[in-house]
């Protein structure tokens, strides 16, 4: 697959609407980085403003959207087990998070968030309004995040590309990569579950004659590959297809999506498809961009971060 930094002097696409997961991207340099400062962790801010400042470099054109959590999640309610599998992140955790939400304004951030939902949601709401002002398709957007559920707001006119792990990756990228269509990445989850969110696919449990232990065996990839690329992205079709007639050997397969349809795959459709429906534009909150110089600066030289000053100098206005 064919990937480009960010800071690859090859990448010449523009974008006009940059949209981060933030949380994702927050805890992906906490995690990762070793930096400090006065004996208080710099990790997470150093690396959010570093990918900040180069974006504008790079695009100072572009609408920068970090995208937040909304307090207790509409899917949550709907299925207890959702993310339960996750640990709640520490206290040092929260401080960054904090610190970082408090500075990115100054640097010409905009954080958006929906009350009861996801980043997630956010970002399909966000993607369907810029197709919607997009109809030339002359216009880009890169959606940044390592979850896989944004690759449902791909598009085949390749006005959206996604940064994953600091690359960059067209459509035809992920097409390839996968197998099919990166849109119907839904499809496969559904069939697949998301271990991640603590979401369940299809399959059964077999029990270890010697050490007495379950182990889950999944629905086989070939099989969700060949679905996801006959439904043509929609889940319900997944009943018509005869996988016998494809392979005698995957009845038994077929069988069991029969048997679980309700009680797995169309859970796991609510859990994880994108729902327009459940957006309000009066529940969603705004921490409006107040690019400063000055004060992103003083933040800069306060938290010891001194190396992105230059380039803080050049591009926040």
């Amino acid at each position: 697959m064919a990937k480009l930094d960010l800071r690859d002097e090859k990448h010449t696409r523009t974008y006009q609407l940059v949209v981060v997961d933030g949380m994702n991207l927050a805890w992906r340099f906490h995690s990762r980085l070793n930096l400090s400062y006065h004996g208080k962790s710099t990790s997470m801010l150093y690396g959010a403003l570093r990918f900040v400042l180069g974006i504008r470099e790079k695009h100072p054109e572009a609408k920068i959207i970090f995208l937040w959590e909304g307090g207790e999640s509409m899917r949550r309610m709907k299925a207890h087990f959702y993310k339960e599998n996750r640990r709640p992140p520490d206290n040092e955790f929260h401080r960054c998070l904090e610190e970082l939400r408090a500075s990115l304004p100054y640097f010409g951030v905009e954080g958006q968030s929906h009350v009861g939902l996801e980043a997630d949601d956010m970002a399909g709401y966000l993607v369907s309004r810029f197709v919607k002002d997009n109809r030339k398709g002359k216009n880009h957007c890169l959606l940044v995040s390592n979850d896989r559920d944004w690759l449902q707001y791909a598009r085949e006119d390749d006005t959206i590309d996604f940064s994953r792990q600091g690359a960059v990756e067209h459509y035809s990228d992920l097409k390839s990569a996968f197998g099919f269509p990166p849109e119907r990445i839904v499809l496969w989850k559904i069939l697949r579950g998301d271990p991640i969110d603590n979401i369940r696919g299809v399959g059964y449990s077999v029990v270890n004659k010697d050490t007495k232990k379950k182990k889950f065996v999944g629905i086989p990839s070939s099989i969700i590959r060949y679905l996801t690329n006959e439904c043509d992205g929609d889940y319900k079709k997944i009943l018509e297809i005869d996988l016998a007639e494809k392979n005698p050997g995957w009845q038994k397969w077929q069988d069991l999506i029969k048997e679980v349809w309700e009680s797995i795959i169309v859970r796991n459709a609510d859990l994880i498809m994108y729902h327009p429906e459940w957006i309000h534009e009066n529940s969603i909150v705004v921490e409006p961009a107040e690019p400063d110089a000055g004060e992103a600066l003083r933040i800069l030289e306060e938290k010891g971060i001194k190396s992105l000053m230059e380039s803080a100098e050049r591009v926040v206005v």
